[in-house]
């Protein structure tokens, strides 16, 4: 009966000591996939940060030279009261060609992003409102995208209206732009079709300068959410 008592416990033990090790292969495993996890969350936390640093160093340039054309336009409707119909050559690409053609815009980088929501890795981010600003990165560059093809589409439409005058088509071509020459009697100043053009375009690009603002608060956000999940981690 002792004997049968002893090996009893003895099974009991060994039963015990499998499950304990079958236990504790089970949490060794889960560890390592947390930690496994964790690098790989990281990694993806710094190409993110770094893909929307770059974004944001964009936004700043363009909404720069935006604010620049914007007010160039501005001038362009007083250039003729201002010049008395002649502007030198070495200037005129610049106050009347350049305002009027030239986007002054950019796509935005998402290469990383997209990679990352395609793949399902956003899943990986602990961080739901991190994640949820992601995800809402593509519906807000859309918005930007199409306020910056209308304004493309204005200065294609700009360079058309402005190609009817010789003196200005030449300093289209950078090949063979004048220096020295003077423009003289251009009248596309009082032209209305150029001049409606340059009203919209002024117009619009205001509405692109105010959804690059917007943009960039987005990109802000996300990268004050990304450098909270990193301190976490």
């Amino acid at each position: 009966m002792a004997k049968d008592s002893i090996q009893t416990r003895r099974l009991l033990a060994e039963s015990i000591a499998v499950v304990a090790s079958i236990l504790l292969a089970f949490a060794i495993d889960a560890s390592w996939d947390d930690y496994r996890e964790g690098i790989e969350e990281r990694a993806l936390l710094d190409g993110l940060r770094q893909e929307f640093e770059r974004n944001l160093e964009d936004v700043d340039t363009q909404s720069a030279r935006v604010e620049i054309a914007r007010e160039r336009l501005r001038r362009f409707r007083q250039l003729e009261t201002l010049s008395g119909g002649a502007i030198e050559a070495d200037s005129a690409y610049e106050v009347l060609v350049q305002p009027l053609i030239r986007s002054y815009t950019s796509e935005v980088s998402d290469g990383f992003l997209s990679a990352t929501i395609s793949s399902g890795k956003l899943a990986l981010i602990d961080d739901v409102e991190l994640r949820a600003l992601l995800a809402e990165t593509k519906s807000i560059d859309q918005d930007v995208s199409e306020m910056r093809q209308v304004v493309m589409d204005l200065s294609v439409n700009a360079a058309t209206a402005l190609g009817r005058y010789p003196e200005l088509a030449s300093l289209m071509d950078a090949e063979t732009r004048p220096h020295t020459d003077p423009v003289t009697a251009w009248r596309a100043t009082s032209d209305e079709e150029v001049l409606a053009l340059v009203n919209a375009k002024r117009l619009y690009m205001g509405f692109y300068a105010s959804q690059l603002g917007r943009l960039r608060g987005h990109f802000d956000a996300i990268i004050a959410a990304i450098d909270r999940a990193l301190s976490r981690r």
